[in-house]
């Protein structure tokens, strides 16, 4: 029939799989046989989105054709919900038109006739609001039918229906207990219409008859039974687990991620693991989430987008800033969308499932998602967001010579630096020379691109570092990067780098004695100290007649000269007179940045 074939076509890619649904089997069964003794039952199966609802409609009719039931079906739809009787005829109409004559005048005798001018031969009856014989008529129908035989209505989506038809599925739920009738309906919780529709549809779920059970997400244990039943017999724990992760257990997304990961013949095991939790694109995910948002209306859809953009970043308010919505208008559409089952609902705009905020982000086209990430980085910034969510976002931006695209990256640079995060600071810092920087910003981005790389280990800091040194137009600059960029190398244990890079400092100040000059003199020194075993001669520096410190260039002197002399075994007195000079009672720890270096010497050499 074609009503059983609407059922039966609509697979929920579970393909017949029904990994722990032993609860809704077993009610299923016991009902269908309970109605082949003459007593009636209502079986309602309840469930979100994708997670099997429909397998199990399917199921029952499978059930109910194994056991030689009469069986009646149809699929509440959302583009039809003003068709008074639509579903009612869905389920009643190819039956009664396959029916030779006389079967037709038995099935609506007595008060069925009352629903007679709904099966009339010729054009369609104008349908309008139908009356209480009506329902009353369709009733007796079923009542009539299932006299010769027992009967199982089935009706997917039943919250979708039209009122008059669920007004009749009331109506007759009220009264299967004494007949041999099963009603099977399913209802997700997401999909309701609100007003009347919810009203009945509430009044079935409480009837006396009423047996609910829930098609529930699978558990981390169904998502390997289902993956290893279906794409992955061999599938690794660590890609279930991972598939679980971005799932949530939903069935229909289980079955788009595996077919996505076999489409694309990769290794079951870690590689594929890595590839779900990055965040696994799915177009058909994707394009069901903006086909449900749209249900909810035009903005919604704009909304979700802003969300999926917006990630761990997205509240209602940004949300409707990147939107262009009005904040009460989309408060209220975060709630809707919520009961479609796309957000969890709240202030926070988080997704129910991760794989479908990835798949509605990547699958966006690549041109206007740029420039959504050049927006959003922009909100967020003026929001006062950290920075590194904000250079986050700049990472995907398009490209346009922006400074304020390139120092909101440097900025995120360094943030992730301080949290020792060297691979992301890179990566920032790479994208800020894409961008790229003005040729007076350049060395400064390169510096500092030098430098993140050092710590990255990365085999080509040095020359990147040497590159931006050169490029820096003043000799006291290129001194001064030269300080700081050595400075780091030390902290990071790169002395030979170091040294090289000090050496660099030095050759631009050759003839100058500046304060400058000392701290690169000093550093340069403490290197060398680092690479040669102490019983070697280490190259010193003059020692004054009577020592002063006048600057940080004095300071930073006399302290090498101190650690030299102790070095050299000269006498206690006359080594510990050259570091008291050079501390200068905490000028010398003054002078001296985080990561400085003559403030130690002057130390060692005391001790």
């Amino acid at each position: 029939m074609e009503a059983r074939a609407s059922i039966e076509g609509r697979s929920t890619a579970l393909d017949g799989a029904l990994v722990e649904r032993a609860a809704a089997t077993a009610l299923l069964a016991g009902a269908l046989d309970a109605a082949q003794e003459g007593s009636g039952s209502v079986v309602v199966l309840e469930g979100g989105h994708g997670t099997g609802r429909s397998a199990l409609v399917e199921l029952a009719c499978a059930l109910a054709r194994d056991r030689k039931v009469e069986l009646l079906t149809a699929v509440g739809r959302e583009t039809e919900g003003d068709v008074p009787l639509g579903v009612a005829l869905q389920l009643f109409e190819p039956r009664m038109l396959a029916a030779a004559a006389a079967e037709r005048e038995r099935l609506m005798a007595g008060t069925a006739s009352a629903a007679k001018p709904l099966f009339a031969a010729g054009p369609p009856v104008a349908m309008t609001e139908p009356g209480a014989a009506v329902v009353h008529g369709l009733f007796r129908l079923a009542a009539n039918m299932a006299a010769s035989v027992p009967l199982a209505l089935v009706v997917d989506d039943a919250d979708l229906a039209d009122q008059p038809s669920l007004r009749y599925l009331l109506y007759l739920a009220g009264r299967v207990e004494g007949l041999p009738i099963v009603l099977v309906i399913s209802t997700g919780s997401a999909a309701h219409r609100g007003g009347e529709g919810d009203h009945i549809m509430r009044g079935i779920l409480a009837g006396p008859a009423a047996r609910r059970v829930g098609a529930e997400p699978l558990s981390a244990e169904g998502t390997a039974s289902w993956l290893r039943a279906s794409f992955f017999p061999d599938a690794h724990n660590e890609l279930c687990a991972a598939v679980h992760e971005v799932t949530r257990g939903n069935p229909a997304l289980i079955h788009e991620v595996g077919r996505r990961l076999a489409e694309e013949g990769l290794d079951p095991a870690a590689e594929a693991a890595r590839r779900v939790r990055r965040g696994l694109p799915v177009a058909e995910v994707a394009e069901a989430a903006r086909r449900r948002a749209r249900v909810v209306g035009a903005a919604a859809l704009d909304l979700m987008e802003a969300a999926a953009l917006l990630g761990p970043d997205a509240n209602v308010r940004r949300g409707a800033g990147l939107a262009g919505l009005d904040l009460g208008h989309a408060a209220k559409l975060s709630d809707r969308l919520a009961t479609a089952g796309l957000l969890s609902g709240g202030d926070r705009l988080t997704f129910v499932h991760p794989v479908v905020e990835a798949s509605v982000l990547h699958t966006r086209p690549a041109g206007e998602r740029a420039a959504a990430h050049h927006e959003a980085a922009r909100l967020l910034a003026d929001d006062g967001a950290e920075a590194e969510r904000v250079a986050g976002h700049l990472l995907s931006a398009t490209r346009g010579g922006s400074a304020w695209v390139v120092d909101a990256l440097c900025a995120g640079a360094s943030s992730a630096l301080a949290r020792a995060d060297a691979d992301l600071a890179v990566l920032m810092l790479r994208r800020a020379l894409e961008e790229p920087p003005s040729a007076a910003s350049r060395a400064r981005v390169l510096l500092e691109l030098g430098r993140a790389e050092a710590v990255a280990g990365e085999p080509g800091a040095m020359t990147r570092v040497a590159e931006a040194i050169e490029r820096i137009p003043a000799a006291d600059g290129r001194a001064r990067s030269a300080l700081d960029t050595g400075h780091a190398l030390v902290a990071l244990s790169r002395h030979d780098d170091a040294a090289a890079v000090f050496e660099l400092g030095l050759r631009e100040l050759e003839e100058d004695q500046s304060e400058l000059g000392g701290m690169l003199s000093a550093a340069q020194f403490t290197v060398l100290m680092l690479r040669t075993e102490p019983t070697h001669a280490v190259p010193g520096t003059a020692e004054p007649s009577s020592p002063r410190a006048e600057g940080p260039a004095d300071r930073a002197l006399l302290a090498q000269q101190s650690l030299e002399a102790a070095l050299r075994g000269e006498p206690c007195d006359g080594v510990r007179e050259l570091a008291t000079v050079a501390l200068d009672r905490g000028g010398l720890l003054e002078d001296c940045t985080a990561d400085g270096v003559a403030y130690y010497l002057a130390v060692a050499a005391l001790v």
